[in-house]
This record gives structure tokens, sequence and C-alpha cells, in this order.
């Protein structure tokens, strides 16, 4: 490689010469022991009404198919949730046993009729909005997590991390990030002499110099880590959780070794269940809860330093389709998990099921702004308080006291 293309490859972006991809970013080794906040994000749009259904609600009941509905009694009788809302019960889907473990443990609070409050039904155009922080378009690239970042200011060596193959848009506009899917092929595709020959070439006080000793270092950092590889807990053996698996446990790794994550981000694929989804559903479920338990486990005593967002772009419909799954909705589901959540109870206004009391006469009706959750999580346990800096123009935070003192 010369020297010429080498430059333009790192004005590119140096992720290009690893694998997996590593965004550009400094190295600051100072390390520490400070809250982190995980989100873990349902791509697709998951059914909420199938994950945490209203069981009990007559309407649910007759309109629902069997098999994309949650029973109440039976050997597939979902797992009833205490404390619920508006005099309904809730229950989990039946293959959500760990998350239902978590609930009752008083460790997981559940929030529904949640979402982005401006009616898409596109994938593209609801996860846009939604990483960066909107609900209506706005002439603003900046991720909400970047915001976040610049806001905390951190000092340690790897303050944002996200585990999927690619930087997500919440992360845009924050340069200290990175994105590692595998700590045992995180490295340069080179050979063992290449490090040095681009620290010679990259030896002056520019940005692209400075940001290229930057990633070397981090690319040092993360090999010396590649030693270490031995999770604390036990991940679910099947072959459709093993992507999430190595996401989970690389992240849990990397916090454990105490490199100062502030914020990170795990991308859970699959969820835009349109056909077959009495099928494709229990197997997603089970995944997420078996493999989000594990990672919670692994965490050791991190863990009191760990809060968990799990949410999606948007809900799907009530009814089902002629494919024997659900088309995109509204209203949906958010969960929080920590050992200071004030969990076993469910949060929120629930508007019901009735056909006036439906969105556009279809859909879940939104009560509750997701950026009210994650604000939060953020005021709450990161220390953000000018929320309308991470969400612009949100004016409208209404805090549910999720939160022990």
């Amino acid at each position: 490689m010369k020297r010429r293309e080498f430059i333009v490859g790192c004005a590119a972006g140096l992720a290009l010469l690893t694998t997996p991809r590593l965004s550009l970013f400094a190295l600051n080794p100072d390390e520490r022991d400070e809250h982190c906040c995980v989100v873990v994000f349902l791509r697709g749009g998951v059914d909420g009404l199938q994950l945490v259904a209203p069981s009990s609600d007559a309407f649910y009941q007759d309109v629902r198919v069997s098999g994309l509905k949650v029973a109440e009694s039976g050997t597939q009788a979902g797992l009833l949730l205490d404390n619920s809302l508006g005099g309904i019960g809730f229950r989990l889907h039946p293959m959500a046993r760990e998350l239902h473990e978590f609930y009752r443990e008083g460790k997981l609070a559940i929030f529904h009729a949640c979402g982005l409050e401006n009616g898409t039904r596109s994938h593209f155009e609801a996860m846009a909005l939604i990483e960066r922080g909107l609900v209506e378009n706005q002439p603003i690239q900046q991720g909400w997590i970047a915001r976040v970042l610049d806001e905390l200011a951190p000092g340690g060596s790897l303050p944002a991390v996200a585990t999927s193959g690619g930087m997500p848009q919440s992360f845009s506009g924050y340069t200290a990030s990175t994105s590692v899917t595998d700590l045992s092929t995180f490295s340069l595709a080179a050979d063992h002499d290449f490090p040095r020959l681009l620290r010679k070439w990259y030896s002056g006080d520019s940005q692209l110099d400075r940001t290229a000793r930057g990633t070397l270092d981090t690319l040092k950092l993360l090999a010396d880590s590649r030693v270490q590889t031995e999770a604390s807990a036990n991940y679910p053996d099947t072959w459709y959780t093993r992507e999430m698996n190595g996401h989970f446990q690389t992240l849990a790794q990397l916090i454990r070794e105490g490199h100062g994550i502030r914020m990170a981000m795990v991308d859970s694929l699959g969820w835009d269940t349109h056909e077959d989804q009495i099928h494709h559903f229990p197997r997603l479920v089970g995944g997420l809860s078996s493999s989000l338990a594990a990672f919670y486990r692994d965490l050791g005593r991190h863990r009191k330093n760990v809060t968990v967002v799990v949410m999606s772009e948007f809900g799907r419909r009530l009814r089902c389709n002629r494919s024997f799954g659900t088309d995109h909705g509204y209203g949906n589901t958010m969960m929080v998990l920590g050992e200071q959540v004030r969990g076993g109870r469910m949060y929120g206004r629930w508007p019901g099921l009735s056909q006036d009391a439906l969105d556009r006469g279809v859909d879940l009706a939104i009560t509750t702004d997701y950026r009210s959750v994650l604000g939060e999580v953020l005021r709450q346990k990161l220390g953000v308080q000018k929320l309308d800096r991470i969400f612009p123009g949100f004016t409208d935070f209404r805090p549910s006291g999720i939160f022990s003192a």
C-alpha cells in the first residue's frame, strides 16, 4: 500500500483497515468505573402486544388470532406481570422467562404505549428520527448518544461502544466511538510490522496524524483484551442466539475490564415479522431473554454500574395480516433493567384497545414519549440535566420514578 492510498483511506475512515470496523478516535487512558447506559435496539419493530401482552383485555383476545396473542391459561399461558396498568392484566410472552425473573426480582421496569409520536410506519424514517433524538425531521445529523457524550466529556479509554458491524447513527458526530463485534478478530488486516510503519507515517501533529495514532493505540488496547475472553456466565447454546451472544459477551468483557464505557448499543435484528410470526416470534423472544440475562450475569460486580434500556423503532398493529404476521404500527413497549431500577411494576398510561381508543382505528396509541424514558435514565444514572440539549425541542419531560433513591 502506498502512503497516498493510506492517507485517502484514513480520510475516509481507518475503520476500513480493521476487521471488524473501528471508527476514528483519539485514546485517553484515563479509565473510570462510572455508570454505563446500554441500549438494546430491537431492529425491525417488535410486536409489543405479543411481547408484553394485555392478555385480559377482551378486545385483544377477540381480535388477535391464536398464535399471535398471549393466552391467559393453559400450557401456553403468558407470564403474569403484577402491578400492571389501567386495570388490565398483562403477561410477558411465555418464552421471556428470564425477563420475567428480572421483573419478579424488582430489577426490570416495563413501559407500554410508548414510542415516537409522529405516526411514521417507515423503518428508515423512524430509526433515523430516534437515533437523532427527534420526533420530526430537522436539519440535525448528530446522534443523541453523541450529544450525551459531548455533555459528559468522559475520560475513559472506550467511552462509546457499539457491537454491530457498523456505527449506529446514534453515535454520529462523536469521534471517540468504536464499533467492535468480536475481540478475537479485531485487528489490522496486515502483517505485524504494519503498525510501526503507520506510526512512522503519522508522526506529525495534524488531526489525521493524531487520529491514526489514537486508532493504533486502541487496536493495541483491544488486542490485550483478547487475551481474556472467558465469560463469567453461560450464554445460551442455540444457533439463533450466537451472533447476539457474541455482541453481549464482547461488551460485558470490555465493561468488566474498566475501559470507562458510558454509552453502548447492542442491535438485535429480525423483528420485522410480516409473515409467519407464530414461528419466528417465540425464537426471537427466547433468544433476547436468555442472551440478555447471560450478559447481565456476565457483568458480575459491575451490574451496579450498568442500566439497560430495551427499545424498538415502533410497534405493530393490533390485527394480524393475511400472512399470519403483523404490520407496522405505533405504540410499543420499552424496558429498563438495572440494580437501582424500581422494577416489578409497569409504568405509563394504558390507552386501551377499543376501536375509538386505537390510533387511526388500527394501532395502539402512544401515551409516553420515548424520550421521557431515555431522559429519565440519562438524568438519574448519568447525571445529564439539560435534556433539551440531548433531544432538541423536547420540553415535556415526565419522569416516572423508576429509580430508587
